[in-house]
């Protein structure tokens, strides 16, 4: 038996033997060929440039960058160079020159005596025309042989005559909402832009509602005893009877338009003013527009 497992035992601790020298032999092939591939792999580092290396921003650093951001006079003042601009400062300028306008408008819609006029007639049997004249909210106006008409009524106290005193006070209203806007053009060297256009534009819509208001009053109240003098017996409300309008009432009933026009031109302007700039760049808006 012992002899037996020695034969038996012998030739497994030789083949075990052949395994490991052939493994380790291997092992040392495969260390071989690694360091091989290090070693090229270190010169091909060589050959190559180094990266430079790129730093994180941190919080600190990001600091002044958007400060730098921020938009300051000169950029806003290359903004305003633009096309759309300089056509947004000539609209603004026919506007503010519409709105004097209109102002001088009013007060000529308030002190002329031309809001409803006698009608040439022709009359037969040989019976005398009436007389010829005009009337306004303060004064009623007749032709004499003088070349200047009577007219009788207070415009130097702007005491309306008692049936016209609501359309006269609705234009007195309207008329010192259009002067206020006009005065609100001198806040463009010190306000907002986009400020002060809507501000005008409110101003400038309550003149108009004013204005309206006082164009339909007035034909409400023409059953009075100054349109009978003037106009027949046959006026009633809404109608003058002999009468006819004339270009004062014309010309109100044209500033009511106008007024709207204007007031929405502003509000347009006021809202371009406030998409075009940033936050911080609005503040320069007016200085810029009258540059």
């Amino acid at each position: 038996m012992p002899s037996s497992a020695w034969f038996t035992v012998q030739p497994s601790t030789l083949a075990a033997k052949r395994d490991g020298s052939a493994s380790a032999l291997w092992s040392l092939r495969i260390n071989d060929s690694s360091r091989r591939r290090e070693t090229e792999r270190e010169k091909e580092r060589e050959r190559q440039p180094e990266a430079p290396t790129v730093e994180r921003p941190t919080v600190v650093g990001l600091i002044p960058s958007l400060m730098a951001m921020q938009p300051n006079t000169a950029e806003v003042a290359r903004l305003y160079q633009t096309e759309f601009v300089r056509s947004a400062r000539a609209v603004g300028a026919l506007w503010a020159i519409c709105t004097l306008c209109f102002a001088i408008i009013e007060v000529v819609i308030l002190i002329q005596p031309s809001w409803v006029g006698t009608r040439e007639l022709h009359y037969q049997g040989g019976a005398p025309p009436p007389q010829a004249g005009t009337l306004g909210l303060f004064e009623v106006c007749l032709e004499s042989d003088w070349p200047v008409p009577e007219c009788r009524g207070s415009l130097r106290t702007l005491t309306p005559l008692p049936a016209f005193q609501s359309p006269a006070v609705l234009v007195c209203i309207s008329l010192a909402m259009v002067w206020s806007s006009v005065g609100c053009l001198c806040l463009f060297r010190f306000c907002n832009a986009a400020t002060v256009y809507k501000i005008c534009a409110w101003l400038q819509l309550t003149a108009g509602f004013c204005l309206a208001l006082a164009c339909v009053l007035f034909p409400d109240s023409w059953e009075c005893a100054e349109m009978r003098e003037l106009c027949g017996e046959g006026v009633t409300s809404f109608s003058p009877g002999n009468c006819s309008v004339h270009w004062a009432f014309v010309l109100a009933m044209l500033g009511v338009l106008d007024a709207a026009i204007l007031a929405t031109l502003a509000f347009v302007l006021g809202n371009r003013q406030d998409a075009l700039l940033p936050q911080d760049g609005k503040d320069v808006t007016g200085l810029l527009l009258w540059a």
